[in-house]
């Protein structure tokens, strides 16, 4: 927890301030703004991470401002936090399966190890602190770390949230025709 939300847990605790924070997962337009992954599925049909098979509740970013529509509009402050997840484990492998589908060409997962990631992060511009932190993740991912799910925007939206496969349909011009392998 930073200080900054345990300031608002405690002046919310005291009932001087109303609340909410939102806490979502790993973004599902990651895998169409993010320059290394649209470079990476677009010229070289490939994803690259130290995930293995870790699985990742990827949310949508329109499911997370949804959920903090709803916060920000009730009735009554909620007081709370929300972990704000998608409705699926995936992992890269599975992302790269839904992507192949989708564009009609074969994606393949790379499962990198941990300093090799951090070097590829590092030869498109990450800061190296940055990129040890950001692989750091992905190895916690490969142990479990990420593997949950809950209703949160079901629950407070009363909308399913976005699966991966709708998302990538959606937003499938952004790889391109690329390669074929």
């Amino acid at each position: 927890m930073g200080k900054v939300h345990a300031y608002l847990r405690e002046l919310g605790t005291r009932g001087e301030v109303d609340w909410a924070v939102l806490r979502p997962t790993w973004f599902q337009q990651n895998f169409a703004e993010h320059p290394g992954h649209v470079n990476a599925i677009r010229d070289e049909s490939k994803l690259y991470s130290a995930t293995s098979d870790g699985k990742i509740p990827w949310v949508s970013a329109d499911d997370i401002a949804a959920v903090a529509c709803q916060v920000l509009t009730a009735e009554e402050p909620p007081n709370t936090e929300y972990l704000v997840l998608g409705p699926e484990l995936l992992s890269y492998g599975d992302i790269a399966e839904i992507l192949s589908s989708v564009l009609g060409r074969r994606i393949v997962h790379v499962d990198l190890s941990s300093s090799e990631l951090e070097k590829r992060h590092q030869a498109f511009g990450m800061p190296k602190d940055y990129s040890r932190m950001m692989s750091a993740l992905d190895t916690s991912i490969k142990y479990g770390a990420e593997n949950r799910t809950n209703d949160v925007v079901l629950m407070l939206t009363g909308n399913p949230p976005k699966r991966f496969r709708e998302f990538a349909e959606s937003v499938k011009a952004v790889w391109g025709s690329g390669k074929q392998l």
